[in-house]
């Protein structure tokens, strides 16, 4: 889950193997503030998300970008929490 600071009408949500984000595992849009994958993750990975806001005036810039580890079992994360 994220906190809005902007009224805003979808987010892209976008889940990597990477922190520059040059390997995308999934990305999403979505109209709430968390989101769930879609896929099984590896195990024992860690992964790098990043959600961005839009509204009738365009995109903005992606949040600060959050890490989080799959643990030894293969499974999809309930919900995603910036830490």
């Amino acid at each position: 889950t994220w906190t809005v600071t902007i009224p805003s009408v979808a987010y892209t949500v976008d889940i990597a193997t990477d922190s520059a984000f040059a390997n995308l595992v999934q990305t999403a849009i979505v109209e709430t503030t968390s989101y769930r994958p879609t896929a099984a993750l590896l195990a024992n990975t860690r992964y790098f998300w990043r959600v961005r806001a839009s509204n009738a005036c365009g995109a903005g810039d992606y949040a600060r970008a959050t890490s989080f580890e799959t643990n030894h079992l293969v499974y999809l994360p309930t919900v995603l929490q910036n830490r």
